[in-house]
């Protein structure tokens, strides 16, 4: 909002864009394409029929598989070693439609929610630069290819426990959970990662360092 001001854009609230006096204002516009990037609103289907082009949305994850919210965190607790952004076309369903453009990259043993979520935006920026290309082109076109909707993997909140280690899990499963829930120094959007102990909660730190099945803080101290 700040940036259309200073630029002397017009500019539509997203909550408020499936109301009557929003979609008047957006159909006089006459856009080509609308972009969502890493935005939650849904969009109505007379929204997404106006565009010339169609609608894009940017997911922040590897689609079909981790479609749905905070993939970023449900891919390090679920111990994978590979994420992914995706580019696809909006339709009615949640993170259903053509795919457009992707990119896969690493995850490391270092990452936790926070980092890996910003390399995930990273790519999402290369993303929408490939995108922007193609269309800048005298017959921009917006051609995707179909997921394959039995591969779909879709993730919620609330995440496992509540945010509480649990003690019987294996030292991999609590060090991706530490790991995953992670987001210092910002907040988590979900919940931090924490123990109870004497009927007090402690959060845990992240990243920490899996050593002959057990697992260590950064200082190295064992976690008992």
């Amino acid at each position: 909002m700040a940036a259309a001001k200073r630029y002397s854009t017009s500019y539509l609230n997203a909550g408020e864009l499936n109301t009557d006096a929003s979609l008047g204002q957006l159909r006089s516009t006459v856009p080509d394409i609308l972009l969502n990037f890493n935005s939650t609103v849904l969009f109505g289907e007379d929204v997404l029929a106006i565009p010339r082009l169609g609608a894009v949305n940017f997911h922040p994850g590897p689609l079909p598989g981790y479609a749905g919210l905070h993939p970023n965190q449900w891919a390090i607790l679920h111990g994978e070693t590979e994420f992914g952004v995706t580019l696809h076309r909006m339709d009615m369903g949640i993170d259903t439609g053509d795919i457009l453009l992707c990119s896969r990259f690493p995850i490391q043993q270092e990452d936790t929610g926070l980092t890996l979520f910003i390399k995930a935006l990273r790519e999402g920026q290369n993303l929408l630069d490939q995108l922007l290309d193609q269309l800048l082109t005298t017959n921009p076109k917006l051609e995707g290819t179909p997921q394959d909707l039995e591969d779909r993997g879709y993730f919620s909140t609330p995440l496992p426990n509540n945010g509480v280690l649990d003690f019987g899990w294996s030292a991999h499963a609590a060090a991706n959970f530490i790991r995953a829930l992670s987001y210092r120094p910002m907040t988590s959007p979900t919940v931090a990662p924490t123990i109870l102990c004497k009927g007090t909660t402690i959060e845990l730190s992240a990243p920490i360092e899996i050593v002959e099945n057990e697992y260590h803080d950064t200082s190295g101290r064992l976690l008992e």
